[in-house]
């Protein structure tokens, strides 16, 4: 089994391979480091494209080189071609997870060509962990301390299957979950069969229900030391909320997952994994809900769980 970390050699980026390699140490996996070198407008000849291969590997080679004292395997490979792509079309058919930086270059460069996290996010087939700060994963990584994580549910398949599959983060370290519902009370009413005008403030019997199915799913976090329950009541956009809330509670980490909608579909759909990248300070954890659906299922609505039942009438 391997772990797949991209690198452009920053300082975040390196400090998001130290995390890779202790997961994998942790785990009992290989390391497989991985470089992009975007390809020069113009050089016919390739040599300048060869040049800078030639000084990727080698500084490939000097970061696995300090990762191996370890005692984990480290592979690596350069290639050329966009980053996020190139990182999983080259990752081993084994990969169970891939970690990169936040943002390896300045503010300006990633509003011109885009966070490569955010990338990988819509891409990846298996979960991507997004290190943002790294001194806290690795006083959790050391036992010194617990991780807090927000995980963000709607009660759909994709957000259940997210939150089954950061059980990992308990096979790593010990963790406190908040279990975090953000009300959308015009497809709620609709959902659960409420009747009657939306006020501005939470239905009781809303309230209710939406409590019950949170303990419901609380209760199969077992791989966390404390778990908290919440809703939040908006009728704004649900990613600033998520973002806001992993804030004021000061999480370590965020938990989603994601539908990956492509093409048209990313036009009419929000993306609230790629909405929390963007705007997060923490670290996040995007996990897939493609890694355990069929091609048909990936690419259909995310429905609510069987488990979310509507009210009776």
């Amino acid at each position: 089994m391997t772990v797949v970390c991209g690198t452009d050699f920053s300082t975040n980026a390196n400090e998001a391979s130290q995390i890779a390699a202790r997961i994998a140490q942790r785990r009992g996996e290989k390391l497989f480091l991985v470089h992009v070198v975007q390809p020069a407008p113009t050089d016919p000849a390739g040599d300048h494209n060869d040049f800078l291969i030639s000084s990727a590997s080698t500084a490939l080679e000097n970061t696995a080189a300090e990762l191996r004292a370890l005692g984990i395997i480290v592979e690596t490979d350069a290639v050329i071609g966009s980053p996020a792509h190139e990182i999983v079309a080259h990752a081993p058919d084994d990969t169970t997870l891939f970690v990169t930086g936040a943002r390896g270059h300045s503010r300006a460069a990633h509003w011109l060509i885009g966070s490569v996290a955010e990338r990988l996010a819509r891409i990846v087939p298996h979960p991507l962990l997004v290190v943002r700060h790294a001194h806290d994963l690795n006083r959790w990584l050391d036992g010194v301390r617990d991780l807090d994580v927000l995980i963000a549910t709607d009660f759909s398949v994709v957000s259940d299957y997210a939150m089954n599959r950061a059980s990992l983060l308990g096979e790593l370290g010990r963790c406190n979950a908040d279990l975090t519902y953000i009300e959308d009370p015009p497809a709620d009413y609709q959902f659960y069969g409420i009747e009657g005008p939306i006020h501005r403030r939470p239905s009781p019997l809303l309230e209710e229900v939406l409590s019950k199915e949170l303990t419901k799913r609380a209760e199969t976090l077992s791989w966390c030391r404390n778990v908290a329950t919440h809703t939040i009541f908006t009728f704004s956009r649900p990613t600033s909320r998520i973002v806001a809330t992993a804030e004021n509670q000061r999480a370590d980490m965020i938990v989603t997952g994601t539908h990956q909608w492509r093409g048209v579909s990313r036009i009419w759909h929000e993306s609230i994994s790629q909405g929390v990248l963007h705007a997060t300070s923490a670290n996040v954890l995007c996990v897939p809900y493609a890694e355990s659906a069929t091609a048909e299922e990936a690419t259909s609505e995310a429905p609510r769980s069987q488990s979310a039942e509507a009210l009776p009438r």
